[in-house]
């Protein structure tokens, strides 16, 4: 009978792991996994790519304006209840793109759940981080999730790109719809009543925002997601415009890509004791991987190789950039949290801002040089960082 309850415990910690790991693949593929079908988009409502490309960019503009302060202010509503809504938001925005008529209706849909978004993903986290008081176990339970947010970034868009390219955009939309009911029915039969470890009191978190680290840790964060995102909003129409391939490759290299950044996630866990060198190596690496991608984008096999080296990159820049807000603020993982949301989609909605106005007034075969740039400031940032943290 004593191992009994511990036993118990473990499982229902189990259940709600793989729940909140395989709900934010749903969020994070519904909200992002659009990314791959911005060219079929505007072939379907005969807009340009640049305008399809909103569909990314307003739902991230979104997410950013509410994330900071969602998170807190509906932490006192009961998680499971919470978690049920939000699901059910984003299974009506999925159905009823689906029947969208126009591009306007289309983003009216896609827009509806984008205010609750952030309110999941920092649940997630702090349901995880509080799953155990061991260090170790927590820092587990959180990779897992960011497992199933690096899924969603990726193969969410892999899925639905194939989906969209050899059935329909309403087949890829069927795909969101079946994700998150799944998502719903899980969590509502299998999840038990859930409470949050007591926090932090709203204004002792609130002070954190006086400090000049968490502000240099944020900008790291969004300029580093916009170098990642922004390019990767585009990178569909990068590889068929430019480097001319067909739909049938793109989909199986943006698979690629997602597969190997979840391999990039479970590295991360590995290296983040050593978060500044790993973050000017990983800066690095990318930098060069972008520049070989615009000399090899005529080369299929190649391009598979670069891209898979990019997403473990790209999934362990997932957990650092988190980690880069989380750690210095270990009382107030609410409102970092809330925070990494935030400006993780504010710099994905400024890469796709910056990467359209190149596109436009340049070249889409350059735009590799994009992120490059990105990324020299990101290491800037981080020089700036570390002499703050020293003071």
């Amino acid at each position: 009978m004593q191992t009994a309850q511990p036993n118990t415990k473990d499982k229902e910690n189990k259940i709600l792991l793989f729940t909140l790991t395989l709900g934010v693949f749903a969020i994070i593929s519904s909200s992002l996994g659009i990314m791959g079908l911005v060219p079929i988009i505007a072939l379907k409502f005969s807009i340009s790519s640049t305008k399809a490309a909103h569909i990314v960019s307003y739902f991230a503009f979104v997410v950013m304006l509410f994330a900071p302060l969602t998170p807190l202010i509906c932490e006192k509503i009961k998680p499971k209840p919470l978690m049920l809504l939000i699901l059910s938001l984003f299974c009506i925005s999925a159905f009823g793109s689906i029947f969208a008529s126009s591009f306007e209706i289309l983003l009216f849909f896609r827009l509806l759940p984008a205010f609750l978004h952030p309110v999941y993903i920092a649940l997630a986290l702090s349901l995880a981080a509080h799953s155990s008081k061991d260090k170790k176990q927590s820092a587990r339970a959180i990779s897992f999730v960011f497992m199933g947010m690096s899924m969603g970034m990726v193969l969410g868009v892999s899925i639905a790109t194939f989906l969209g390219s050899h059935f329909s955009f309403e087949w890829a939309m069927g795909f969101f719809f079946a994700l998150n009911l799944l998502c719903f029915c899980t969590t509502f039969f299998f999840v038990k009543p859930l409470s949050l470890a007591q926090s932090s009191s709203f204004k002792a978190q609130i002070s954190i925002l006086s400090k000049p680290l968490l502000w240099i840790s944020v900008l790291a964060v969004f300029v580093c997601v916009a170098a990642i995102y922004g390019f990767y909003s585009f990178l569909s129409d990068f590889l068929h415009n430019s480097a001319g391939f067909d739909f049938g490759f793109i989909s199986f290299a943006l698979f690629v890509y997602g597969l190997f950044s979840v391999l990039g996630n479970f590295l991360a866990g590995k290296v983040l004791s050593y978060e500044k060198m790993t973050s000017f190596a990983l800066a690095f690496l990318m930098m060069g991987l972008y520049f070989l991608l615009f000399l090899g984008e005529k080369h299929s096999a190649l391009m598979i190789f670069i891209l898979a080296l990019l997403g473990v990159l790209s999934g362990m820049a997932n957990n650092l950039t988190q980690f880069l807000i989380s750690s210095p603020f270990e009382k107030a993982k609410e409102l970092t949290n809330g925070l990494f949301v935030s400006f993780s989609n504010l710099g994905i909605s400024f890469g796709v801002f910056v990467c359209g106005l190149f596109i436009e007034y340049f070249s889409l075969d350059l735009l590799v040089f994009v992120p490059m740039i990105l990324l020299g400031f990101f290491c800037v940032i981080l020089f700036v960082r570390i002499f703050i943290q020293k003071v």
